[in-house]
């Protein structure tokens, strides 16, 4: 079995601002970028 993962694929979902500004989660943003620069980098892959 090998250890690589070819053909992976992430659904990575940042909201950010909400028509409710109480719901809005700024942080999320910069949360989901963060992990999209993890998961594409050529260590991971």
């Amino acid at each position: 079995m090998s250890n690589t993962f070819p053909h992976g694929y992430a659904l990575l979902i940042g909201v950010g601002k909400s028509a409710v500004p109480n719901w809005s989660l700024p942080v999320t943003v910069k949360d989901v970028l963060a992990l999209q620069s993890i998961l594409t980098d050529p260590l991971c892959l």
